[in-house]
């Protein structure tokens, strides 16, 4: 996409676009985790892999990471998010 832009001033415009905002410091223990959990997701074939409270509850005794519930909730959710995601960006 950078490539081309046909100005500089339009590269400089995309390339603050797609650098997005700081990543939240505060979650970077969650989205490591995530990250983890995300590499092993199976693929149902039908759509992106999501993280379920099957697959999160696998993992949790695979690696013996208790997780706090609220973490387990947010983890969950995440997966929903980047499922929604990887599916709009094949369409």
């Amino acid at each position: 996409m950078l490539r081309r832009a046909r100005t500089e001033e339009r590269q400089r415009a995309l390339a603050v676009e797609l650098a997005g905002p700081p990543f939240p410091q505060p979650l970077r223990h969650l989205w490591s985790l995530f990250s983890e959990i995300a590499e092993g997701l199976d693929a149902g074939g039908f759509g992106p892999a999501t993280v379920t409270w099957q697959s999160l509850d696998a993992w949790s005794r695979l690696t013996g990471v208790t997780l706090d519930p609220r973490e387990a909730v947010a983890l969950v959710r995440l997966g929903a998010v980047r499922a929604e995601v990887m599916d709009r960006s094949k369409g």
